[in-house]
């Protein structure tokens, strides 16, 4: 499959359009913040779309570093805290509170190491067989922290009571190992293409929400 600006800034539109129907139907703060995840996804398109451009002389000069640091950093600094801790503010489940308090903690230990040490690099994308792939120079990372990252998010995910939550967990889970397999020095731009692209089914947990709320209006 062929990835490219056009591919990145139509899921990004379509990302953005997802966004704004579940903060509409959001109404409390796990909701508000779940809802942001699909928005922070269409940053990441938006952004690469950009990059896109610019690797292939639709716009002149290199990429700004910003399009790429903005990318890495909601990728690799925000997704580990910020999913967490979003599946612990709807959980209702004692056991499971207890549970994702302590996947939340490990999440912000893994976001504070990942700032630390890849902005204190550089990152240059490039095009690499149909995709882009992100050098980091001068950048030292503990080579299994993917696996602790991946554990976080999707576990996370997968441990919540609400079925698409975990539903969207699974998938997180299915496609970092497809692309580490396919895609290999280029999963962190494909992962998340997929991520995101998946992220839309965010908005049946907002229709799952509506339809109890119209059930339970008929029972009472």
């Amino acid at each position: 499959m062929c990835f490219s600006a056009t591919a990145s800034l139509a899921t990004a539109s379509l990302l953005l359009a997802a966004g704004a129907y579940c903060v509409k139907k959001s109404s409390t703060k796990g909701e508000h913040a779940l809802a942001m995840l699909p928005i922070f996804f269409s940053l990441q398109q938006f952004f690469e779309g950009f990059i896109w451009l610019h690797l292939t002389d639709r716009l002149s000069g290199t990429p700004p570093a910003c399009l790429s640091d903005g990318f890495i950093f909601i990728a690799n600094v925000i997704w580990p805290i910020w999913v967490p801790a979003t599946v612990l503010m709807l959980e209702t489940n004692n056991l499971r509170r207890k549970i994702l308090w302590l996947i939340t903690s490990i999440g912000a230990v893994v976001s504070v190491y990942l700032f630390i040490n890849i902005f204190s690099g550089t990152i240059i994308p490039q095009i690499q067989n149909h995709h882009i792939l992100y050098n980091f120079y001068e950048v030292s990372v503990y080579p299994y922290t993917k696996y602790i990252y991946l554990s976080v998010i999707s576990l996370a995910l997968i441990l919540s009571s609400h079925k698409w939550l975990s539903v969207f967990g699974l998938i997180i889970l299915a496609t970092f190992i497809l692309t580490s397999y396919i895609a290999k020095e280029n999963y962190i731009s494909v992962w998340c293409f997929f991520a995101a692209f998946f992220s839309a089914i965010l908005c049946l947990y907002y229709k799952s929400k509506d339809t109890k709320n119209i059930t339970s209006s008929f029972t009472k």
